[in-house]
């Protein structure tokens, strides 16, 4: 019993922070502003990994209750750190190759 409760409040919480990313993710046409930022692929990638994340999200809410009786079902609801991890990497990587600008 106690575990459903927990796992309902952790995919209530994926699925109130794919909602959350909503506003980030209406806001990405912006990054191509800059003259020059649509030829680089590092924008790209980042634009990708932050469009992904309410779909992180959403999978992260709903895959463990398919796995649920197997040992790894829980750790699912981590998937939505994977694409963290890969916003961070991009963003690493426009700051480390272009100076953190988006057109490099």
């Amino acid at each position: 019993m106690r575990q459903n409760i927990v796992w309902i409040a952790l995919s209530l919480a994926c699925i109130l922070a794919g909602l959350v990313s909503l506003l980030p993710v209406a806001m990405l046409p912006m990054m191509f502003d800059a003259p020059g930022s649509e030829a680089n692929p590092l924008t790209w990638v980042l634009v990708a990994t932050i469009a992904a994340f309410p779909v992180f999200c959403l999978i992260g809410a709903v895959l463990p209750w398919f796995f649920r009786r197997t040992s790894f079902g829980g750790w699912l609801f981590l998937f939505p750190i994977l694409d963290v991890a890969m916003v961070a990497a991009a963003l690493f990587a426009l700051g480390y190759f272009c100076d953190g600008r988006f057109s490099c």
